[in-house]
């Protein structure tokens, strides 16, 4: 009983500071993980669109279309999207924010411009639009199947 009341407290701690063990499907992740980001951002059921070399899923919510490309072996290589507002970000890149931050300050956005985008050897990602009508694509170059054109991805 001890032990529950324990973690039991725990939990309540993490709610309570705004800590969540929510692990949501990002940019390098495995395929299973997908559902987590249905769940997160209260959409529609995934639907699935099937490539020679990728499946694609593809998750609607309010305000956006987010399609998250997997390889043969289940693993996340590419996220895209488009809608009315940019998806987090930061949940779709996971291990890879840290990075796309970085690439940020090295490389601001100039004013006026509707385009940005950064190039590092582990991340391409573009996020352009104005109000009401963005679109945007991050995805791993050494993670991309081989016969894939980044083309079709971005």
């Amino acid at each position: 009983m001890e032990r529950m009341n324990q973690k039991i407290g725990f939990a309540l701690f993490l709610l309570s500071t705004g800590i969540s063990s929510t692990v949501y499907a990002t940019l390098g992740d495995n395929v299973s993980t997908i559902e987590n980001d249905r769940a997160a951002m209260s959409s529609e059921p995934v639907t699935t669109k099937d490539n020679p070399n990728y499946k694609i899923y593809i998750i609607k919510t309010d305000s956006a279309i987010v399609r998250e490309y997997v390889s043969k072996a289940g693993i996340i290589f590419s996220v895209g999207w488009n809608g009315n507002a940019h998806p987090d970000t930061k949940q779709l890149l996971g291990k890879y924010w840290s990075e796309h931050c970085e690439a940020l300050k090295r490389h601001p956005r100039e004013p006026g411009k509707r385009i940005h985008k950064l190039v590092s050897d582990r991340l391409v990602s573009k996020k352009e639009g104005v109000q009401g009508a963005v679109r945007g694509y991050a995805y791993d170059p050494t993670l991309v199947p081989k016969g894939v054109n980044v083309d079709e991805i971005s």
